[in-house]
């Protein structure tokens, strides 16, 4: 269906007994005219407990959450996808991933932190590329208020 064609990786150092933050973002190159029915494929099916959100300026995004095991330790993995129409068939695609213990998942200062990414992502104004040319990575495409 796609292939990547440019991708950046930035993670946060986390602090003891907080989560890890991390973004990866991705430019997919579709082989079809990108609209909004393209960024639902690109997005749906990641997890059960998915929330899909399509917005009124043409940018959708997922909410959900998976587990995992490192070691002996029980992992809580919450995503935040954010895809946004392109020109030339692409998609970027923003992926906030927060991982932090299972076993500090339901303290106070998780949901603080939960609720401060969840906040942000929401609220986050997408540009898109001006030019004919696929976008570099002086393009800053996303900027939270």
């Amino acid at each position: 269906m796609s292939k990547e064609i440019r991708s950046i990786n930035i993670q946060t150092d986390p602090l003891p007994n907080s989560g890890t933050l991390r973004l990866n973002i991705l430019t997919l190159a579709l082989k079809t005219d990108v609209n909004k029915e393209s960024l639902a494929k690109v997005l749906k099916g990641r997890a059960p407990n998915q929330i899909f959100i399509m917005r009124p300026d043409e940018t959708a995004i997922t909410r959900y959450l998976k587990t995992a095991v490192e070691g002996e330790e029980e992992l809580s993995l919450h995503y935040w996808e954010i895809a946004s129409l392109q020109p030339l068939q692409n998609v970027r695609l923003a992926v906030f991933s927060f991982t932090v213990l299972t076993r500090l998942a339901s303290t106070v200062e998780t949901a603080n932190e939960l609720r401060l990414i969840d906040d942000c992502i929401s609220k986050a104004v997408i540009s898109r590329a001006s030019s004919s040319k696929a976008p570099t990575q002086k393009n800053h495409w996303w900027k939270v208020w």
